[in-house]
């Protein structure tokens, strides 16, 4: 009961309207995904902000909704993605 609205956007420094139109959207949408690559766990909490994410799919009912990827997967074209693809070099 600590974690009021009123709390998380002065932590946040995001609305609580913005947060819940967000959580709507994602508890409404079908299909949905959600994919995280490397780094987030690297930063101050990132190991439990992951495993806060992936517990989203489960507690809405979405069975294979977290994906957990590294540059290889999924045939994504990193090289298109980050803009190294614009350039001649």
């Amino acid at each position: 009961m600590k974690w009021t609205p009123n709390r998380i956007e002065e932590e946040t420094g995001i609305k609580w309207k913005t947060i819940e139109e967000l959580g709507e959207a994602y508890g409404t949408s079908r299909p949905n995904a959600t994919l995280i690559g490397l780094g987030m766990q690297k930063s101050i909490n990132g190991a439990e902000a992951v495993r806060a994410i992936g517990l989203l799919p489960p507690i809405l009912g979405i069975h294979r909704g977290f994906f957990y990827s590294n540059d290889n997967a999924y045939s994504i074209d990193l090289a298109y993605l980050n803009g190294e693809s614009l350039s001649n070099r």
